[in-house]
């Protein structure tokens, strides 16, 4: 059982995944050589002025350890988004427990927050959460995608569960269910994306989605996809740096506040 957080405020949280490119698809880091880019990307949220929470794919920092000077570079709030983003025969207990012990050995601390991979999150993932300490879960896609999920009658709201933990899902336009973050963003273009927002609205606390092969494209790894995500994560793929500055503009222009997602989940908390 839970109960549906509720706002007045609009707050936003704008969200990185940081994990290889891909997620797990590709198993590869070529993004990590384009420093130049890299480099172009810190100087656009410095120049934006908003903070950036990081959910950190964790044996990154393992097998790329000068990844972890651009993580600490980019974010300025970070958790757990599991141990290696395995997606095709995952181990919930090994992803969330190992994900925990790497991040506290970088970080120094333990993170309040878990992102699950691809936004599938079982239901004993949940009490899993909980047995290992972690606060908060932003994993839910209130939304359809076939073969992965179906939360078409989730809360589009953050919910808060009988003991306490919170689950704050990302932000989709409302009626219509479509996810609002940086990959769906460059999938319909901005002109779309600001008339279905206008037509329909978005929730008063928005959780926007973000990788670094949404900013950066890189060839290597870009052709080692199959054909059909090819196809979809070639639209607009050098768009990415220009429609995170369009869509904080439009979340702006809408009156929302910035915050991270450690602030929203302590707003939660004291409520």
């Amino acid at each position: 059982m839970y109960k549906v957080y509720k706002s007045d405020k609009k707050l936003a949280c704008i969200t990185l995944d940081y994990e290889k490119d891909y997620g797990d698809r590709i198993n590869e880091f070529n993004i990590l050589d384009q420093n130049v880019e890299l480099d172009g990307l810190v100087n656009l949220f410095k120049k934006l002025n908003i903070p950036l929470s990081l959910f950190v794919t964790t044996n990154i920092f393992e097998d790329y350890p000068s990844s972890f000077e651009l993580a600490a570079a980019l974010g300025d709030d970070f958790h757990s988004h599991s141990h290696t983003h395995n997606t095709f025969n995952p181990d919930a207990h090994f992803e969330i427990n190992e994900s925990k012990l790497t991040f506290e050995k970088y970080f120094g601390f333990v993170p309040l927050g878990y992102r699950a991979p691809q936004g599938v999150l079982r239901p004993n993932d949940l009490e899993l959460l909980n047995k290992y300490e972690y606060k908060f879960s932003s994993s839910v896609f209130p939304s359809l995608r076939p073969g992965k999920y179906n939360n078409i009658f989730a809360p589009v709201d953050p919910v808060i569960y009988e003991n306490g933990f919170v689950e704050m899902p990302f932000s989709v336009i409302k009626k219509i269910r479509y996810t609002y973050s940086l990959s769906y963003f460059k999938l319909m273009g901005k002109n779309l994306n600001k008339l279905l927002i206008s037509s329909f609205g978005l929730p008063n606390i928005v959780v926007f989605d973000s990788h670094l092969h949404d900013y950066i494209y890189n060839e290597k790894s870009f052709n080692q996809l199959p054909p059909l995500l090819k196809v979809a994560f070639s639209v607009r793929k050098s768009y990415g740096k220009k429609y995170i500055v369009e869509a904080v503009k439009l979340l702006k222009h809408r009156g929302y506040e910035f915050i991270t997602m450690t602030e929203l989940y302590e707003e939660i908390k004291n409520s």
